[in-house]
């Protein structure tokens, strides 16, 4: 008997089963919430429906018990609590998060198809705005939206096989815009998903489903050696690439998914330069550069600004003198350069834009808001700008933690957004013993980097994205300033606020607990 108590007592397990209590209870409750809406449209189809569900719910208790057990009992270090935490619910969001629900996913999916399509010699379709999918792919008909349909018609064709009929080549139409075609690199562990589903013969919902899950596999490996080459700063970080708008991102077919891990790379090992207490070695040089300058040559360069954290290091940690000015002007050239060949039309789009030419914009035959119209009708610009910080900023801000779901179409409270909010505010308290802050040069430099990002993103969105005589600035979205918010964030942090223990495991878990309300708002907004 006093073996059983001392390991209760050891692995706290009552807290742990209470825990796992008021999970269950709280979905069960949740689940039938909105029964009479669904039960009474659906019929018998919502067996499906409720499978799905309990499928979630499920995955996402056992994150919880994982994460509990690593952060309260094994009193693992941030980033192997990280890592499970990041698998454990990145699995939740690839069921969360439909096929095609994702924000842009269809116009993604085409250029990740058409690379599948020619590497397996079934070409092009000849239309544009069109690819090659198998049948089993294209008879799901799921809509661009996160709803009981797209989850009903998920859970009956999960485990559906292409078989004979279902391995025939159809037509599929899709969104096709803004695509470079370097980016394919982005894509790469999706288009070896893809092909691995159709040389296994898996179905559509299992061959998308591989594709998601390597991306996974890919962000967190790639974000686990950040995180743990990162010498300060790990639970602010840890947060931010475990935010539930991150997460879903990872989970979706896009760009994003890559390219945000390698940003978060950068800033690993550019913080890691600048604390090092001895000489940087030559690989990390070559991975921090590389790094750099990858993130530069995607997204129209919006996160070129963070080429500047480099000037955050000390001379003296580069050994010789003559190796700091030779490696950061190396580094901001080839992202220069490399941006140049991979961005080539935006020059031309720019100055088509400040002589004022007609700017037909990509998402519609509309006629774009002009750098020249910006400069010649200056109270109308600011009537915009004002608009867009002040009367959509708190959308904004919301969507870059954990609302605007699917294609911005799932809100969820304040709650969760004001949740997140304070979890961000206690990475900034000091454990003791190991103030480390950034002195008045670093922290002039981090904010310079992510103001002037922020600058070119919404340029970009005014002039690319937005209709003329627009309220306001049309295309921004939170996610786009994720990348961001260690660089803004951070500087915060002052040697005042002292703890007596380290709370990174706790916010973790935190944020786990978060993704589980996340879910269950989903549940509750989502469109029947």
């Amino acid at each position: 008997m006093d073996s059983i108590k001392s390991c209760i007592k050891k692995y706290k397990i009552i807290p742990c089963l209470v825990m796992v209590a008021v999970m269950a209870v709280t979905a069960y409750l949740v689940k039938w919430y909105r029964y009479g809406d669904i039960a009474g449209r659906y019929g018998q189809d919502v067996i499906y429906f409720y499978r799905y569900y309990d499928v979630i719910a499920l995955i996402l208790i056992i994150s919880a018990v994982v994460v509990y057990y690593l952060v309260f009992v094994r009193k693992s270090p941030v980033h192997k609590i990280y890592l499970a935490a990041c698998i454990c619910l990145g699995i939740a969001f690839t069921l969360i998060i439909t096929p095609n629900a994702g924000a842009d996913e269809t116009n993604h999916l085409y250029h990740v198809m058409g690379t599948v399509n020619r590497i397996t010699g079934a070409g092009d379709t000849g239309s544009e705005g069109t690819y090659y999918a198998r049948r089993t792919f294209a008879d799901l008909d799921l809509d661009k939206n996160i709803s009981v349909t797209n989850y009903i018609k998920t859970a009956k064709n999960f485990f559906k096989t292409a078989g004979c009929d279902g391995s025939e080549l159809v037509e599929v139409s899709a969104d096709v815009y803004n695509y470079s075609p370097a980016a394919v690199i982005l894509y790469l562990p999706a288009i070896i998903g893809i092909l691995a589903g159709r040389i296994t013969g898996l179905g559509g919902v299992m061959t998308y489903t591989l594709a998601r899950l390597l991306m996974l596999v890919v962000y967190s490996v790639i974000t686990y050696t950040a995180l743990k080459k990162i010498p300060v700063g790990k639970n602010l970080l840890a947060l931010i690439m475990l935010l539930p708008m991150m997460t879903s991102r990872v989970v979706c077919i896009s760009e994003d998914c890559v390219l945000y891990a390698v940003i978060f790379l950068y800033m690993a090992y550019v913080m890691n330069a600048v604390y090092s207490e001895r000489t940087i070695r030559p690989a990390e040089t070559v991975v921090m550069v590389c790094a750099g300058v990858f993130m530069s040559a995607f997204k129209g360069g919006i996160y070129i600004p963070l080429l500047l954290l480099l000037f955050m290091i000390p001379k003296r940690n580069f050994g010789e003198k003559v190796k700091y000015p030779v490696v950061v002007a190396s580094a901001i050239l080839l992202a220069v350069v490399t941006f140049a060949a991979v961005n080539s039309n935006i020059f031309k789009d720019v100055s088509s834009s400040t002589s004022g030419s007609e700017n037909e914009l990509m998402w519609t035959e509309s006629e774009g808001f002009t750098l020249r119209r910006m400069f010649t009708h200056p109270k109308e610009a600011l009537c915009m700008l004002f608009n867009t910080f002040f009367l959509m900023g708190g959308t904004h801000y919301a969507e870059m933690f954990a609302s605007g779901f699917g294609w911005l179409q799932v809100y969820t409270s304040g709650f969760l957004t004001a949740g997140f909010t304070v979890l961000m505010v206690l990475t900034l308290l000091n454990c003791e013993g190991r103030e480390i802050c950034f002195n008045k040069k670093q922290r002039i430099i981090s904010l310079s980097a992510a103001a002037v990002s922020i600058f070119i993103i919404v340029i970009s969105m005014w002039i690319f994205w937005t209709p003329a005589g627009s309220a306001h600035i049309v295309g921004l979205q939170g996610r786009y300033f994720i990348p961001l918010l260690f660089c803004a964030v951070y500087p915060l942090k002052n040697s005042r606020c002292i703890i007596k223990k380290d709370i990174g495991g706790g916010i973790i878990f935190a944020a786990v607990m978060f993704h589980a309300l996340t879910f269950w708002e989903i549940y509750i907004r989502m469109a029947v």
